[in-house]
């Protein structure tokens, strides 16, 4: 039986001008960068996407996506560290704002990132397979594993306290604690875009 440790649940909410596309596969290189996707993996992350079109033309459209990603520790198969990424859009609509004298296209509303970061232990059952180790599993994970365990949660936790501070980063957002300078570049959109 897989055992599940959380690390880290949070959330990034942010109302304004975003370029989706953008945003979209910068967070998913930063994925793939820290090992949780990998160059051929990343199609199959989204497992889940629904857009739903209101009637209502001030309501705009509302969109739901959800990446699945994980990554086996270095040295053992025993743990799996995972990162869902969960996003919501709501009031979103197609917009054109003025970026350095040329229209880009870009969105305009709400967008609500949540990250769970969490391991788990013995992700293939190996251990409640074996007629010896299933006895012990409990006593290993609990006393034994117990200092490695932690590591491995801080781990996932650090990573995605750093996607957390990317996306922040990305949007413009306020940031508490140290900041550090992105690796990808920020947006190139302003803070209110203007209406072409």
């Amino acid at each position: 039986m897989a055992v599940p440790f959380d690390a880290l649940k949070t959330k990034v909410k942010y109302v304004g001008v975003f370029d989706l596309k953008d945003f979209y596969r910068n967070i998913r290189d930063l994925l793939q960068d820290k090992g949780y996707v990998s160059s051929e993996s990343y199609k199959f992350m989204e497992t889940y996407y629904q857009e739903r079109v209101n009637p209502d033309p001030k309501r705009g459209k509302e969109m739901w996506i959800w990446w699945r990603t994980s990554k086996a520790e270095e040295r053992t198969t025993y743990v799996r560290q995972h990162c869902d990424v969960d996003f919501h859009m709501r009031f979103i609509h197609d917009i054109e704002v003025m970026d350095k004298g040329k229209k880009v296209r870009a969105q305009k509303g709400e967008i609500e990132i949540n990250f769970h970061g969490y391991i788990v232990l013995d992700p293939d059952d190996a251990w409640e397979k074996h007629w010896f180790l299933k006895q012990i599993h409990p006593l290993f994970y609990e006393r034994i594993w117990a200092k490695r365990r932690e590591t491995n949660i801080n781990t996932v936790r650090n990573d995605v306290y750093k996607f957390q501070q990317y996306v922040k980063d990305y949007l413009g957002l306020k940031q508490f604690g140290a900041t550090t300078f992105p690796f990808y570049p920020t947006a190139p959109l302003p803070p209110e875009g203007r209406l072409a």
